[in-house]
C-alpha cells in the first residue's frame, strides 16, 4: 500500500504518513488505532513489528495455531530458565 492509499484510508495527508514513518512527528492513540484498522493489524504491531524482516520470530509466531503457540512458549520458557543456547 502506498502512503497516498494509507493516508486516504485513515483520513490524513500523505505528508502526515511520511512524517510518521520518518519520526518527524509523533503518533497519537486515535491515529495509531486508525492506522491499525486500515492495515488490518493491532496497534502494537505497528510499533513492535518490522514487516521487512521475514526471518524474525513474529513472522513465524503469526503462522502458528494456538496449540503450537503454547508449545513454542513453553520451549522459550525452558530456554529462559535453563540458560540454554
Amino acid at each position: 500500500m502506498t502512503q497516498d492509499q494509507l493516508a486516504e484510508r485513515v483520513g490524513v495527508t500523505p505528508g502526515t504518513i511520511s512524517q510518521l514513518e520518518t519520526g518527524r512527528i509523533n503518533y497519537r492513540q486515535p491515529l495509531l488505532e486508525a492506522l491499525a484498522d486500515a492495515l488490518q493489524c493491532r496497534p502494537g504491531d505497528i510499533l513492535n513489528v518490522d514487516p521487512t524482516q521475514d526471518d524474525a520470530i513474529w513472522s513465524l509466531w503469526e503462522t502458528l495455531e494456538p496449540a503450537q503457540r503454547r508449545q513454542a512458549f513453553q520451549i522459550i520458557e525452558t530456554f529462559k530458565k535453563t540458560g540454554s543456547d
